[in-house]
């Protein structure tokens, strides 16, 4: 008898692959089975002896019939002498869902197990029926209480034809015949069809939905899960051996096969989900699965033929247990429509009303109703009735192009045809079963060569694996990097290398030419010292891709991914990524330092790069590249360093641990930190057999030895024991406690020491192999959670998959190479695309991650100097004006492109002659970022709070951090921002802003002459009108116009001296140390530039050098070297203590910062302040160690310091708990810090009380706000914070302050200091030192703050600060007032204003009730409404937006309209929102403010302002008493 052959056909469309078989191991029968599959020991080739139809030939000769060949499924039918084909009475049985199942006899089950079943198979006595046997194997996906077909196998006429969920690639393609055409499989539709000439017919949509399809001649004669087609469903539940069971679990289990899955289960049993009546009701909604019912529905034409109400049924439930996510009810309705399609009818649009969108491969379109046998690159395998079958819904191939295995190619490019089946261009296959004879696909000639090989390569054999003939390796060999890193090799030699470049782990050299070639290459950091390094990144490449942790070819994938058509994949395996290849390479990341590569025997001897040789001799690992032996770890590990290196990366001799053996000893006799792995009754006591703790000791001695007080690297260190205890199959035993290494989970997840299998996560995307039956510890979402990138989500509201990659909610992506196509994904799966295109200087490729519409170039502003300017097109001039000025911004709204602003203020310098840049304002993505000069201690501020660098905003979309000396504000859309913090400041924009800019750097269009455009599109006279014509008024802004320069100009002498090369000549001396720049940053102008600074400011040696650090940084963003050339006497920069000078000074990964988190270096040199070794940079010193903070979630912490909600310990960890400001106040920030502000008031005005109570009173006249003059209230409340002031001081804060009713310049001080009134960025500030702050922004908002200290000893229109809101309306009697006119009233200040009025009277502003709900659409203030879906959504929760709603609603209604008033309105609950942290959208483009509107910023105080504010005074004062009594 003839071999059995096997094949594959995984995937979304059509993997097959062609391989004899070795039987799967099947339960031992408990009865006959008459002419089916015999039970054969696993490995053996199964031979099956089958008994064909009856042959045509034996009719009469009579018969009309004979000689009439029907397709499957169908017989000869003569009505005289006139034939015809009709369809065989048949049954169908399906298992669908989670998974439901309907049995040929119609009795209906569930059945949530995960192991491999037999649905049906022949095993009844008619020996003139052929055998088959139909085999399933469940899974689960998101959730582990229910399960879903995954895999499904078709026995008959010797192959087996598998069938796998999603697999795409590296099986063969469909379509393809087989046994002379008596078997054939294909895809129609969206599904598998595997048909046979016997009338058995498998379906199955590589998802979750198999139907199997039997003629009534096999009426009695199956069994299976499926029944035994008898038509009584009441004895369907029958085992092997013909016992009616009732139980379904131990009905199931009987049919249970042995396919080597241990972990594998029966279900959930007693614990199966359930619907509530309210589920019942919400999912039997008509727009939910109750569509299926609907009358005029689009189901309605399969009603008569296919009763829906079951499968109605099965879809609630399954939304009930899945928490209703799109995916399951995407899945249900399919089934419908595919089983209404199996019955030949066609359905109507159901995707549209339900959003179920299908997402169809590159050159096809989707189509309702599309061919049911489409073009192919095998024509001769398709069905051959197709003509008579109904339409199917599916993706049909553009023109031109052909189906071949699931993508659509051009007909041009289709390969070979062999044996029936479908090869693809330079595809080979096994062609028998001892892997000697190999056969290839020419794409050229579309023929197919065979020829003999040697056989599999040494290391491997030729078995079978998942359903597949070929080599597969008898052993691996292991190789990782952990730590700081230590390497292990192939062979076991352990050494340290301490590079920061990029090198080669691992990579195939000289192997076996049947194996494919691949690399893994590491990229190295510092974190936090300069002994040690870690690695950041992990690239892979094999079959000309490249994958880097989770991206592909650069792109940004959530986890998991296939590349290579399958031949790769990439998944999630606890907290390790894994990228495990279909010849046997494996490589794991754990995203943060530990490495592991394991590869197949085949390559021993034929690898090389860090982890040696592979070929068991650890002496000769340290071979060079270019051979030889390396006399050292540092030489070896420099050997293997790939691609040019930038001068940031280098590598040193590792750090010294001089005691490092004694305290190894006295770790391992203690038992306690690194002593713990090697404890004989430790929890790794039954691991140390297969991994030798020896070595992990030392290593987790070596790194706290190096790193002192970091707990997290002995976290680190066990761990990484642990996990690879587990990979060699040892039990860890629980190590982790609450105190001791405790691991945080994010919300809605929870830790196991030993999880198994591929983590639950949105999409559903399988892996083929699975990943893998390892224990592994790490986080698990909770039942009803599943992973959407590193976030544990409801199921419903998981993101979108298309075409075959999962989007998280909120993502955008373009999904196409040519970015062609624009999509965003919302919540719930719900996808849009529209048209895209690329817009002018820009190009479709990868950035950061992401493929878009990139950049392409960047072109640079400057200012230096006195200020001296070069605008992006290259026009330099002078302008020393000394306010402050919008240097670039974006004044176009090209769509796609993100808006900023950069502001620049002045001052005067030196001898006062000249200006330079005093204070930097970056405003981007909602932030405002405030960089000012000499500010060494506090380096930015960001929406008024004070924050040491670095610094990240938007999650990750803009930063600040320190780059030598230079402090560098910088974007994801490339926008960057460097400024010294003294002398210059550098703006760079990408290319694709073209013609987009405005400010003093100009337009950007590539037209130097016309740079000096002002604000309203005309042209300045010169360089003064220009650069006043951008003037911002700031209520700060200093505005002192410098004296004038009498004699600006250098004498020739000084002129001549100062060009020397001992002077400003340095900079263009053609033998100096900067020579090396000039072909990047021409020298001529900063010379010119130095020697004219240099003249005014007579010859002052810090001019010099500050010009020579300019240039030497601009030089150096370029990607220039700088030889060194500053000198003890020449330009020395001064450094703090415990620091020195470098050229290339490392202030990125040398930083406390970066001992929390890995961060995003600079590649380029910047010349700076370096820490000494053991010293790290905390933002304001260098420090030991031991001293540094904590960076957390983007903001750096020193130890002790709190937030509202988390405290920074020494050993770097923020402890954090939930924490909200009380109920009467507020998170904003005030002057640099965040802090809970008790009453405010703003707009129209509205109030907040110090006890929450929110309330509007539109009163012209001077009101108490908050006094402690109360009646009732004894007048010590008023010092209980120790203060005694001798009289009462008014204070006056308009545009022009008032002490004592005389007019102030800010800032000033009264009351020998007690009393401060300070400008800030935006407002003013009233502070006193008994705690009292007052702030004022100029326009139309006052905060008001209090110590506790005065509760219940406050009153005024802020009420009285007693916890209780319902209070807060009393007149200074202490009585209630009746409303709040009469209240507001009773607290009025008495002065000489006749016409101010407490309640409008006559003739007052009214909102019509039309107007009103004008203006609570989308176009006003319809983006803060509670139930909004916009901007504001992510703030809700935490700052609840109906008062800010219904205030910008009467305030724009009352205002007319106003755009200015819209503006501040949503601008003050967005300040709100991102004072408490929250990020917030771009709200500004909707709502058409700009991004650089301010209220305060330069904006006049409009009309509409003007009166809203009269509440205050007239005269807009703000008249704060501070009553306190000796």
């Amino acid at each position: 008898m003839g071999n059995r052959k096997a094949w594959g056909f995984l995937g979304g469309p059509e993997e097959l692959s062609w391989t004899p078989k070795c039987a799967a191991g099947r339960k031992p029968s408990k009865f006959p089975r008459v002419g089916g599959p015999q039970d054969l020991p696993l490995g053996t080739i199964l031979t099956l002896d089958f008994h064909p139809a009856p042959s045509p030939a034996g009719r009469s000769s009579a018969d009309p019939c004979q000689g009439v060949q029907c397709p499957a499924g169908q017989h000869c039918r003569a009505q005289g002498r006139k034939t015809s084909c009709v369809r065989d009475p048949t049954a169908v049985c399906r298992a669908q869902g989670d998974p439901h199942y309907t049995t040929f006899d119609g009795r209906r089950y569930d059945m949530m197990g995960t192991c491999s079943y037999t649905m049906a198979e022949l095993c009844g006595q008619d020996d003139t029926l052929p055998a088959f046997s139909v085999n399933a194997k469940n899974e689960h996906r998101n959730s582990r209480l229910v399960s879903y077909v995954g895999y499904v196998t078709v026995l008959a006429y010797s192959h087996s034809v598998s069938l796998a969920r999603g697999e795409v690639g590296f099986r063969s393609r469909l379509p393809a015949s087989l046994s002379e055409g008596r078997l054939r499989v294909y895809q129609s539709g969206t599904k598998a069809v595997v048909e046979l000439d016997f009338g058995l017919v498998v379906t199955y949509d590589w998802d979750a939905h198999l139907a199997i399809s039997l003629p009534e001649r096999f009426q009695n004669q199956v069994c299976g899960l499926c029944g035994n087609y008898n038509n009584n469903p009441g004895d369907d539940l029958l085992t092997p051996d013909g016992t009616l069971v009732s139980d379904i679990v131990e009905f199931a289990s009987s049919w249970k096969l042995d396919d080597g899955d241990y972990l594998c289960d029966d279900g959930c049993q007693n614990n199966c989900p359930s619907c509530t009546p309210d589920q019942t009701q919400q999912y039997g909604d008509s727009r939910v699965c109750g569509v299926l019912t609907v009358p005029e529905g689009p189901f309605a034409a399969c009603h008569e033929s296919l009763d829906p109400h079951l499968f109605l049924e099965d879809c609630i439930y399954d939304l009930c247990a899945t928490g209703g996510d799109r995916i399951s009810l995407c899945r249900a309705l399919g089934a419908y429509a595919q089983a209404c399609t199996e019955l030949g009818i066609s359905v109507g649009d159901w995707r549209s009303p339900v959003n179920c969108s299908m997402s169809c491969p590159g050159n096809s379109t989707y189509e309702p109703c599309a061919p049911p046998c489409p073009a192919t690159c095998n024509s001769e395998a398709s069905p051959a009735n197709c003509s008579g079958r109904s339409c199917v819904e599916g993706c049909v191939c553009r023109e031109g192009f052909v189906m071949s295995g699931g993508a659509c190619v051009p007909a041009s490019s289709c390969g070979c045809t062999y044996e029936g089946q479908l090869l693809a261009p330079g595809q080979a296959i096994w062609a028998d079963d001892q892997c000697s004879q190999r056969c290839t696909c020419d794409g050229a000639t579309h023929t197919v060569s065979c020829q003999s090989v040697k056989g599999c390569p040494e290391g491997e054999l030729c078995q079978v694996q998942n359903d597949l003939l070929g080599c597969y390796p008898t052993s691996f060999g292991s190789c990782q990097a952990s730590g700081d890193p230590h390497y292990v090799s192939f062979d076991g030699r352990r050494f340290d290398f301490m590079g920061t470049c990029m090198y080669l782990l691992v990579g195939s050299c000289g192997q076996d030419p049947a194996l494919p070639t691949f690399r893994v290459l590491v990229e190295n950091e510092h974190r936090g010292s300069k002994t040690v390094s870690y690695t950041r990144a992990v690239r892979v490449e094999a079959y000309g891709n490249s994958r880097n942790k989770d991206r592909l070819n650069g792109i940004l994938q959530n986890l998991p991914f296939q590349a290579a058509d399958g031949r790769v994949q990439v998944f999630r395996q606890g907290r390790d990524a894994v990228v495990r290849t279909d010849f046997g390479l494996t490589v794991t990341y754990n995203w943060d330092a530990h490495v592991t590569v394991k590869v197949p025997s085949s390559y021993a001897k034929a690898l090389c790069g860090l982890c040696g040789n592979f070929n068991g001799d650890p002496s000769d690992d340290l071979a060079l590249r270019g051979g030889g032996q390396a006399a050292n770890a540092l030489d070896f590990g420099n050997s293997w360093q790939e691609e040019p290196s930038p001068d940031t990366c280098g590598a040193g001799e590792p750090g010294n641990c001089p005691k490092l053996d004694s305290l190894v000893t006295e770790q391992v006799q203690s038992k306690k930190e690194c002593g713990i792995l090697a404890d004989s009754s430790g929890p790794f006591r039954e691991c140390h057999s297969k991994v030798d703790p020896q070595g992990a000791v030392r290593d987790c001695v070596y790194d706290l030895c190096l790193l002192p007080g970091q707990s997290e690297l002995l976290c680190e260190a066990l761990a990484a024991y642990a996990e690879a205890c587990q990979a060699a199959g040892a039990t860890v035993q629980p190590w982790r406690t609450e105190e001791f290494c405790p691991l945080t989970c994010p919300p809605h997840s929870h830790y196991e020491a030993c999880s198994h299998g591929c983590p639950l996560s949105c999409g559903d995307l399988p892996v083929p192999g699975g990943c893998g039956t390892e224990c592994y510890e790490g986080c698990v979402c909770d039942d009803g959670f599943a992973l959407s990138g590193d976030s544990c989500v409801p199921l419903a509201s998981c993101g979108c998959v298309h075409q075959g990659t999962y989007y998280q909610p909120g993502q955008s992506f373009y999904p196409g190479p040519g970015c062609e196509t624009f999509c965003h994904c919302q919540e719930g799966g719900l996808l849009s695309c529209e048209p895209s295109s690329c817009g002018p200087q820009e190009a479709c490729q990868p950035s950061n991650g992401v493929l878009g519409c990139v950049a392409v170039g960047s072109v640079t502003c400057q200012a230096s100097g006195d200020p001296h300017y070069t605008s992006f097109d290259g026009r330099r001039f002078d302008f020393m004006g000394t306010c402050v000025y919008v240097l670039a911004q974006t004044c176009k709204t090209r769509p796609g492109l993100p808006q900023f602003t950069v502001l620049q203020e002045n001052a005067p310098w030196g001898n006062g002659k000249v200006s330079a840049t005093k204070v930097i304002t970056v405003l981007v993505a909602n932030h405002t970022l405030r960089l000012e000069q000499m500010q060494w201690t506090v380096k930015v501020r960001v929406d008024g709070v004070d924050q040491k660098l670095p610094v990240e905003l938007a999650e990750g979309a803009v930063r600040a951090f320190q780059h030598g000396s230079d402090v560098v504000v910088e974007t994801d859309f490339g926008l960057r921002v460097a400024y010294d913090l003294m002398y210059y400041v550098r703006v760079t924009v990408p290319g694709n802003y073209y013609k987009q800019m405005c400010g003093l750097c100009g337009d950007y269009n590539g037209d130097s002459k016309d740079d000096f455009q002002k604000p309203d599109g005309s042209q300045a006279a010169d360089p003064n009108d220009f650069g006043n014509s951008w003037e911002e008024a700031v209520p700060d802004s200093p505005c002192a116009p410098p004296p004038p320069c009498e004699d600006c100009h250098c004498s020739p002498e000084l002129e001549e001296k100062y060009k020397k090369e001992q002077f400003c000549g340095l900079l263009a001396s053609t033998t100096g140390p900067l020579a090396n720049c000039h072909k990047l940053v021409a020298p001529e102008g900063p010379l010119e530039e130095c020697v004219f600074d240099l003249c005014l400011g007579e010859g002052n040696l810090t001019i010099l050098c500050s010009n020579i650090h300019a240039y030497v940084s601009a030089c150096q963003a370029a990607g220039g070297h700088v030889e060194p050339w500053r000198t003890e006497s020449f330009c020395p920069m001064d450094c703090p203590p415990h620091s020195h000078y470098k050229p290339c000074a490392n202030t990125c990964s040398l930083s406390c910062s970066a001992l929390s988190a890995p961060l995003k270096c600079p590649e380029v040199c910047a010349e700076g302040c370096e820490c000494d070794p053991d010293y790290l940079y905390n933002g304001q010193a260098c420090v030991p160690i031991q001293e540094c903070g904590c960076y957390y979630k983007g903001i750096y912490y020193e130890v002790g310091a709190q937030t509202s909600r988390c405290v920074c310990h020494a050993n770097g960890i923020m402890a954090c708990q939930n924490h909200t400001c009380k109920p009467e106040e507020v998170c904003k920030p005030h002057e640099g810090v965040l802090s809970c502000v008790m009453c405010w008031l703003w707009g129209d005005p509205h109030y907040h009380s110090f006890d929450g109570w929110a309330f509007d009173f539109q009163g012209t006249c001077n009101y108490v706000l908050a006094t402690t003059d109360c009646p009732g209230v004894r007048r010590e409340a008023g010092t209980r914070a120790g203060t005694s002031l001798p009289h009462v001081t008014p204070v006056c804060l308009p545009p022009h302050p008032q002490v004592n009713g005389v007019l102030t310049t800010l800032p000033v001080s009264v009351a020998g200091g007690r009393i401060s009134v300070t400008h800030g960025a935006s407002k003013a500030v009233l502070v006193t030192d008994f705690g009292l702050q007052v702030t004022y922004d100029w326009n139309w908002q006052v905060e008001v703050k209090l110590p506790s200290s005065y509760r219940k000893a406050v009153c005024g229109l802020c009420g009285n600060m007693d916890k209780n809101a319902s209070n807060d309306q009393v007149f200074p009697n202490g009585t209630v007032a009746p409303s709040i006119p009469t209240w507001g009233g009773s607290w009025r200040v008495p002065d000489w204003d006749p016409f101010c009025w407490d309640e409008c009277k006559g003739s007052c502003p009214t909102c019509p009730e039309e107007r009103l709900e004008e203006y609570k659409g989308p176009s006003f203030c319809g983006p803060l409404a509670p139930n909004a879906n916009g901007p504001f959504t992510s703030c809700h929760a935490h700052l609840p937006p109906e008062n800010y709603f219904k205030g910008c609603v009467l305030d724009v209604c009352l205002g007319g309209g106003t755009q200015d008033i819209l503006c501040q309105a949503l601008a003050a609950y967005a300040a709100a929102c991102q004072a408490a942290g929250i990020t917030i959208k771009d709200w500004r483009t909707q709502a058409g403010c700009g991004e650089c509107w301010g209220g305060s910023w330069g904006r006049e105080i409009s009309l509409q302002s003007f009166w809203v504010l009269l509440f205050v005074s007239l005269c807009l004062r703000l008249l704060v008493f501070l009553c306190v009594v000796p």
